[in-house]
């Protein structure tokens, strides 16, 4: 049965998989520059300095230069606003500038200012296109800069938008632990309310789980916010949720939304291969597999990560 369960995912995977488009000329061009020459371009054409700190046996690294650095949307912001550079951090230059710089993870993206050679703007890890390009249009904002989000937290600031903004980017840098810490800052806010839209925002991005004030209030008034927000964005941040969690129970008597039906046989398989009773889970994945319906993709995804 454990065989069968593999054999699907892996079938799955390759038949209905959805896969990145091949990598496009369009994106990021790094230019091969040394540091001096970079400085002096840089302050020539009033542009940030990009640097992409990779090494040769970093797997994520890879994954960014094949799927995110060569899309056409990346390239079009990174190569209008900086000058980019990609270094090896284990060889030459790389290695002093690894020193300056106080790079010790990989992939680390750091964003420097030509006159002053300070970092304006640090970030890191694997990201999907779309952090990616957050991550450069934060560069560019100075409110939403690392060095200046980490100040002003520092400092004290509490502000809505401080918090959300520091969470932003604490989220597209994987530091979950800070983003719990701050969600519970914000839901600590006086007027704190799920029907103020900037509220929501922070709500459906940084507060995750089903066990929570804030969760529980939209299944109880899910009408009320389907006409605040749209039904669609209310179904989709209870699909989230309900997709990460294993609470069956919990998922049944949630108000109905797209997806519920999927997710109660996704769900309840799932808890059967986790306790290893795959004669229960095969009918289940049967199911699945017959008529996935609209979620043919999720159900891909699902397989592909049962499989590893």
């Amino acid at each position: 049965m454990k065989k069968r369960i593999l054999l699907i995912a892996l079938l799955t995977g390759i038949l209905i998989g959805v896969k990145q488009g091949k990598a496009q000329e369009s994106g990021i061009r790094f230019e091969p520059l040394g540091w001096k020459e970079a400085l002096e371009k840089a302050g020539q054409e009033k542009k940030l300095i990009f640097i992409d700190f990779y090494t040769e046996w970093c797997g994520p690294c890879l994954t960014m230069a094949e799927e995110v650095f060569p899309r056409m949307e990346i390239g079009n912001f990174y190569n209008t606003h900086f000058i980019n550079l990609k270094i090896d951090a284990e060889k030459g230059e790389g290695k002093t500038l690894r020193e300056k710089y106080k790079v010790i993870s990989f992939p680390t993206y750091l964003f420097i200012d030509p006159h002053s050679g300070e970092i304006i703007h640090r970030s890191s890890s694997r990201q999907e296109a779309e952090t990616f390009l957050f991550t450069g249009k934060s560069a560019v904002t100075p409110s939403l800069r690392s060095p200046y989000l980490e100040k002003e937290y520092t400092l004290g600031n509490r502000s809505r938008e401080l918090l959300g903004n520091y969470m932003d980017y604490l989220a597209s840098v994987y530091q979950r632990e800070k983003v719990v810490k701050l969600a519970g800052e914000y839901t600590a806010l006086p007027d704190f309310s799920l029907k103020n839209r900037q509220d929501w925002e922070v709500f459906v991005k940084h507060i995750g789980g089903i066990d929570n004030p804030q969760f529980r209030e939209v299944l109880a008034h899910k009408p009320q916010y389907d006409s605040l927000y749209g039904k669609t964005a209310v179904d989709e941040k209870l699909y989230r949720e309900f997709n990460l969690s294993l609470d069956t129970q919990a998922l049944r008597h949630a108000p109905d939304f797209r997806g519920k039906e999927f997710l109660t046989i996704k769900n309840q398989a799932e808890q059967y291969i986790r306790a290893k009773e795959y004669n229960r889970a095969i009918p289940l994945l049967d199911t699945l597999m017959a008529d996935p319906g609209e979620f043919k993709e999720q159900l891909c995804h699902y397989l592909k990560f049962t499989s590893r």
